[in-house]
């Protein structure tokens, strides 16, 4: 069930909650033109109309380390032209399935005034945030002069404020929530062996992507192409995290843990988007055969157990763990178990899936 639901024409004022753990949204404006998941789209200029207006919700554009700890988060607001709007920012360990936010814990407001263009922009400083927490955002209409407030939107789109990597340096299979590129998932750390990287004349490659049509454990690993190579949502791949991220500078610059920061939205569930493929090559062994290196696309952990698998592949995943029997495989099968924490991808790791036959979805 939704947390609060508006309806008809009514207008409710929604400052300061607490919401969570609800089975739906945080915030439901029950208009005409909710999305199977219950989300009711912006829409250029905010001109439609149904409870509360259907008030547009902000849209998380950044999220970064501030200054003296906690997050620094960034928004833009699109809606009606020259208008002020009370902005809430509220942290949760946890986020709706739909991608859009709880609200456990009011951590930050401010406010906007949009321009003649209805746009407007803006940061928040969430002191209290952590890593591992995510933060989502709502927007009501305020009246500075009298302190009056009217309607308020939905809760905007989860970021992430990240993951942490502990020791040791050594290989980890990742992933970035949302897409983008190599240097927006490592570009804070330690790079070599590719074009545009820190160290491009280097022998030793530290990021690489998987061909499954290889078929081959010797051949399938590929030497990413430059540092400003796409990744696609729901891709994965496997980086040498160096302890060092300045080898120039004397001393050790970084080292452990690290820190890896979101720069896109998570992607909006049910997501269909992985890459997967499956080759039958005749020369090759089945055991070798089907490998996807897939990514977490969420900014929150990935339920393997409640993923929906279907076509040719198999019902295991396969997490490497540098800090797990001195750098191993844990497994999970569904309905069966297995030795990764309760079944759950985190956010930023990739994953093996196998495909036994064709037509591989998931």
């Amino acid at each position: 069930d939704d947390g609060i639901e508006v309806e008809g024409a009514s207008t409710a004022t929604l400052l300061n909650n607490s919401i969570a753990n609800n089975g739906s949204l945080g915030i439901q404006l029950d208009g005409a033109t909710d999305n199977i998941l219950g989300i009711t789209p912006n829409d250029a200029g905010d001109g439609d109309s149904g409870p509360n207006g259907l008030l547009n919700y902000p849209v998380i554009t950044g999220v970064a380390p501030a200054t003296g700890g906690g997050y620094d988060v960034s928004f833009s607001l699109s809606t009606v032209a020259s208008a002020e709007f009370w902005i809430e920012a509220y942290a949760s360990t946890n986020m709706d399935e739909s991608g859009h936010g709880e609200g456990r814990t009011l951590a930050a407001t401010t406010t906007v005034t949009t321009d003649g263009l209805g746009e407007a922009s803006g940061t928040l400083t969430l002191a209290s945030l952590a890593a591992g927490e995510f933060v989502s955002l709502t927007a009501t209409e305020y009246t500075s002069g009298t302190g009056d407030y009217g309607a308020t939107s939905e809760f905007s789109a989860t970021a992430g404020t990240g993951a942490e990597l502990s020791g040791p340096a050594d290989y980890r299979m990742l992933a970035l929530p949302g897409g983008g590129t190599v240097d927006g998932l490592l570009g804070a750390f330690q790079t070599t062996g590719f074009p545009a990287s820190d160290d491009p004349a280097s022998a030793f490659c530290s990021v690489y992507t998987w061909d499954e049509t290889q078929g081959s454990f010797d051949t399938g690993y590929t030497c990413v192409t430059d540092q400003s190579a796409s990744l696609a949502a729901g891709e994965g791949v496997v980086a040498y995290i160096y302890e060092d991220d300045d080898p120039t500078a004397s001393g050790t610059q970084g080292g452990f843990p690290k820190t890896l920061l979101p720069t896109a939205p998570s992607v909006t569930v049910p997501f269909t988007a992985f890459p997967l493929t499956y080759t039958d090559n005749v020369d090759t062994p089945a055991v070798e055969e089907g490998w996807n290196l897939l990514g977490n696309p969420l900014a929150t952990a990935l339920d393997w157990d409640g993923v929906s698998i279907s076509g040719g592949l198999t019902r295991s995943v396969y997490v490497y763990d540098p800090n797990y029997l001195g750098g191993n495989y844990r497994t999970w099968s569904q309905g069966v178990g297995g030795d990764l924490t309760d079944g759950e991808i985190p956010a930023f790791q990739a994953f093996f899936a196998k495909a036994a036959a064709a037509a591989p979805a998931l």
